[in-house]
């Protein structure tokens, strides 16, 4: 959430507790804990414009979290939904209110947060962390005993090592910019195992700084995740701005319906997960309403994921396609 109150993890990981093997479950939401993004949404903390509590801050922090969750060695557990950041309280009830005698009643499904590129796009860092577990470089790290960290301040480091591999994770869990120092394990190059970037570590401690809830998965290796981080002008979708595509996948045709929760102009783009703009599936004045229009899809694009955005005069909003 942003305090300093609480924020050292290091119990998680097992050469901590002095256990000999890494068998010690590490997870990031207790099966009788609060939710992280409940949390982040009731109680965050804030400075200036940066908010915890803001939706996409709060989605990002998890990734943050993840980033550190799943480079830890042993075996890891984190609760349905939270690889897309269920935001409903452990205390949910069936009416929708929050109750401590309603822990064990069933909670809202939400698959639904697959339309949300935000969401979708956490989902995919949890997924490429996994993946890099089982990653025939990398994967004897995460049962290395060769372990060190600094999670006592707002700037975390994270270093596990093997003699051919090895990972150091950084992140500031501060809700200010906050410059931390870190020995690499080696002098050389290191990747960027998420955006493909590389730093230079000089064998000796370097200063780097990190703004709030910048994280950074480093290897000595060349690995990319192929992540693509989402288009930074799209938000989530309102309650009241409503796309949807039938059906999606998408071969080449589909029907796109939405709402226009405010009369005026109203833009409906495709573009790709790089940000590039390719094609204007709607544009004018529209009344307040429901409405469909086709989605024809041009011969030309790649099979892949892209980005249905909806612009109208109050709100915009995304879901992401697959075409194949």
């Amino acid at each position: 959430m942003g305090y300093t109150t609480g924020w050292d993890f290091s119990g998680g990981i097992f050469t901590v507790r002095n256990w000999t093997q890494p068998n010690l479950v590490t997870y990031m939401e207790s099966h009788d804990e609060e939710r992280l993004m409940y949390k982040n949404i009731q109680y965050g903390n804030s400075a200036g414009s940066y908010n915890v509590k803001d939706i996409n801050t709060a989605l990002k922090r998890v990734e943050m979290c993840g980033a550190f969750l799943f480079t830890i060695p042993g075996p890891k557990m984190f609760w349905e939904f939270g690889e897309l950041g269920y935001d409903y309280s452990i205390n949910t009830c069936t009416n929708g209110s929050v109750n401590d005698s309603c822990r064990l009643t069933p909670k809202p499904i939400h698959w639904d947060y697959l339309q949300n590129i935000q969401r979708a796009h956490l989902r995919t860092i949890f997924s490429s962390l996994i993946k890099l577990r089982f990653h025939d470089w990398y994967k004897d790290v995460f049962t290395t005993s060769q372990v060190a960290e600094n999670f006592s301040n707002g700037f975390k480091w994270l270093q596990v090592t093997t003699d051919t591999s090895k990972i150091c994770v950084v992140g500031n869990f501060d809700v200010v910019p906050q410059t931390g120092s870190v020995t690499f394990q080696n002098a050389g190059t290191w990747y960027d195992y998420f955006d493909g970037s590389t730093i230079t570590a000089t064998g000796v401690a370097q200063n780097i700084t990190l703004q709030p809830g910048e994280y950074h998965v480093y290897l000595n290796r060349n690995l990319s995740s192929g992540v693509v981080t989402p288009v930074s002008t799209i938000n989530p979708l309102s309650n009241d701005l409503l796309i949807k595509v039938h059906p999606n996948p998408v071969r080449q045709k589909a029907t796109i319906d939405f709402t226009v929760p405010e009369t005026g102009n109203v833009q409906i783009d495709l573009w790709n997960i790089m940000g590039q703009k390719l094609q204007n599936m709607q544009s004018g004045f529209l009344l307040k309403g429901s409405y469909s229009t086709d989605l024809d899809m041009k011969r030309n694009l790649p099979a892949g994921v892209y980005v249905l955005k909806l612009i109208t005069k109050a709100s915009t909003g995304a879901i992401k396609i697959v075409l194949q």
